[in-house]
């Protein structure tokens, strides 16, 4: 108990009676006692809380290492599909290649083909409005 042996026990019962006085000592012990109960019984509850809150961290670790485990999966799996895609010459559609995402810009018809021929004079015998 405590880890006192019984010398040292001895020593503190007649250091009590000595400052205690003899008729009060009944009382001391039994006070003594009733804090040394509840210090066990706090130190009990104390345990199993964190009894409960190892045992919860475990799941919760299982868990997550499942969870890491099946995202590195499913990257590597990703970076396989990537990679096979990178690797085809050209991307296909029902069987017949599709034309590249990036194509030259078609070259820009000259500003005289668009815009429709006006007269150069415009008193060729109309009258301007």
């Amino acid at each position: 108990m405590l880890g006192l042996g019984w010398g040292e026990f001895l020593v503190l019962l007649t250091v009590a009676v000595v400052v205690v006085k003899p008729q009060h000592l009944p009382q001391v012990m039994q006070g003594l006692g009733q804090a040394v109960a509840h210090m066990r019984r706090l130190q009990n509850h104390l345990r199993s809380i964190l009894s409960q809150a190892s045992s919860q961290t475990s799941q919760v670790k299982h868990v997550l290492e499942e969870e890491v485990a099946e995202l590195k999966k499913d990257a590597a799996a990703a970076l396989c599909v990537a990679e096979m895609r990178e690797s085809e010459p050209q991307s296909r559609v029902g069987g017949v290649p599709t034309a590249p995402l990036h194509q030259p810009p078609l070259s820009s018809p000259s500003s005289s083909s668009l815009s429709p021929a006006l007269p150069d004079d415009p008193s060729d015998g109309e009258a301007p409005l």
